[in-house]
């Protein structure tokens, strides 16, 4: 086992992070990144007949929208997880494999209506080489929807203005493995960069419909819903 499958497979090891206890508390009134990305597929009034889910955990939001589409594949590089979701999915349209994105994407070009990428790409080595893959794998006029976190967020604000590096999950590894930080703008921009065009940006959290007024002030994260051009 490489290090790097190691490292994933470790920081999994105990399950999903769940976040601090009064976050526990609040979960009534939280809207996660799934929940948006639930959302804003359901609205989308494209074709919907393939969906590809990269870094799709223990297969959670495959399954949610599996009456929507046709087929649908899952990825992830911690193959522990994988086997979970194959467990917990037994349908036939739905497939789970590993990927590693820093290497490719293993699908074919234009094969996907709708892709996911929910707090993945600040894991990986070259977003700009991630980013491009995506583009290749989906088709013209899909949707790609991507979250990372919001370094911009206004409490991490304040923390960087004190010395204070930024909270990030209970997770092995310095800051939780990951290697880059992002903003709403930044983000916008890599999209824009390798041949996505912009549709929305908002984020998710407790309360989540006032908050997406400023996301990139007052969002924990950034969730981008791009069109490939």
């Amino acid at each position: 086992m490489s290090k790097k499958k190691e490292f994933y497979e470790n920081q999994y090891a105990g399950g999903e992070t769940k976040g601090v206890w009064w976050y526990q508390l609040l979960v009534p009134w939280v809207k996660t990144r799934e929940d948006m990305a639930f959302e804003i597929i359901s609205k989308y009034n494209g074709e919907k007949n393939s969906y590809l889910d990269l870094g799709c955990g223990e297969g959670d939001l495959v399954t949610r929208l599996e009456p929507q589409f046709e087929k649908l594949v899952g990825n992830d590089i911690a193959e522990s997880r994988l086997k979970i979701a194959v467990k917990k999915n037994k349908s036939k349209r739905i497939s789970f494999s590993y990927c590693d994105l820093d290497k490719k994407v293993l699908h074919k070009a234009n094969s996907f209506d709708v892709i996911t990428c929910l707090t993945v790409l600040e894991y990986t080595f070259d977003p700009y080489f991630v980013m491009n893959e995506i583009n290749r794998v989906l088709k013209p006029g899909g949707i790609l929807i991507l979250s990372v976190p919001n370094l911009a967020f206004l409490p991490e604000r304040l923390k960087l203005l004190f010395g204070k590096l930024p909270s990030w999950p209970d997770a092995p590894g310095w800051q939780g493995g990951r290697l880059h930080n992002f903003t709403c703008k930044s983000l916008e921009k890599l999209g824009a960069k390798t041949s996505f065009k912009l549709m929305s940006v908002s984020g998710s959290g407790v309360l989540q419909p006032i908050r997406a007024f400023w996301p990139s002030m007052l969002c924990g994260d950034c969730i981008a819903t791009f069109k490939k051009n």
